[in-house]
């Protein structure tokens, strides 16, 4: 009947975000939403340097030169997971047109928006007649995002004033609690 993509947040697998998430929900997230007939999938982040940790590898979705909305976003980084994340499930579920909700927990949720919300620096190289559309025609029907952030000057805020594209009616949740000590609120 539908998928959930539920990204990991910055240091984390698929693998064990899908324990914590079992975890936390007494196992019940994934068994609810089975019994709906809805599948849910946790990929993983391929492993590259990660400044905020001293540039070891992390699998991280993107790097960051800094926390916080104030510093640019990694335009290549997130092109190469969106690249990724298409390889490894998008694609296939854009061909079986299934519904799709796509979510994630801190940088999860950033990656979540360029998802559900293609920008144009998001979208595959231009094809030689100055197409820009993305390739892929994923149904996606809603957004979710925990504890998160987009970057001051995120390529999704031009999305959101064009209004443009079919992905202007998908509705977003996001949630932020109020004793996070590394995202705070405000942001």
């Amino acid at each position: 009947k539908g998928v959930v993509v539920f990204l990991h947040g910055s240091g984390d697998t698929g693998a064990g975000f899908r324990r914590w998430v079992a975890e936390a929900s007494g196992g019940k997230f994934e068994k609810r939403l089975e019994e709906k007939g809805i599948t849910v999938i946790f990929p993983t982040a391929k492993p590259r340097p990660y400044s905020l940790s001293y540039g070891s590898m992390a699998s991280v979705w993107h790097d960051r030169k800094g926390l916080g909305p104030q510093y640019p976003e990694d335009v290549d980084g997130i092109k190469g997971s969106l690249k990724s994340l298409e390889d490894d499930c998008l694609k296939k579920l854009a061909e079986q047109g299934v519904p799709v909700v796509i979510g994630g927990f801190s940088m999860g949720g950033h990656m979540a928006f360029h998802v559900a919300f293609p920008s144009k620096m998001d979208r595959a190289e231009s094809s030689e007649d100055g197409n820009t559309e993305p390739k892929r025609k994923l149904n996606v029907c809603g957004c979710f995002v925990m504890s998160s952030y987009l970057h001051s000057d995120s390529a999704l805020y031009a999305v959101k004033q064009d209004g443009k594209g079919t992905h202007k009616d998908i509705p977003i949740q996001m949630t932020h609690g109020t004793s996070d000590e590394l995202i705070p609120q405000k942001w």
